[in-house]
């Protein structure tokens, strides 16, 4: 089973990651800011990283790390653009204002869930 943390200090993006995958999927779940230094990237093979505003586009830059498989999710077009200019190769950007199932398919296309 993979182990997946899961940033987003809204709780939003992180109740429905749970709700999709908290049975295929080993899910840590950080919602504080300032605890997201306590969580050790390579203990995880999957990274949910939700970018809500200005200070959580600091911290993907800050705590960024490559992984397997690495989702950048943010529903405001100003910060994706940010992160494209990033050009994190390994990383796959997500628009929030996609449907569910858009998003779902996504994720499920790129990660074979045993």
């Amino acid at each position: 089973m993979k182990k997946a943390l899961i940033y987003d200090s809204s709780k939003g993006f992180s109740s429905f990651i749970k709700r999709n995958y908290s049975e295929k999927m080993a899910l840590e779940i950080c919602n504080n800011k300032f605890n997201l230094k306590n969580y050790n990237s390579s203990n995880y093979q999957v990274c949910f990283f939700m970018v809500n505003d200005i200070e959580d586009y600091f911290l993907l830059k800050k705590y960024y790390f490559e992984i397997e498989y690495f989702f950048i999710i943010s529903y405001k077009t100003t910060l994706l653009e940010k992160i494209k200019n990033l050009e994190y190769t390994n990383a796959v950007l997500i628009d929030s204002g996609h449907s569910k199932k858009y998003i779902l398919d996504l994720i499920n296309f790129l990660i074979t869930i045993k």
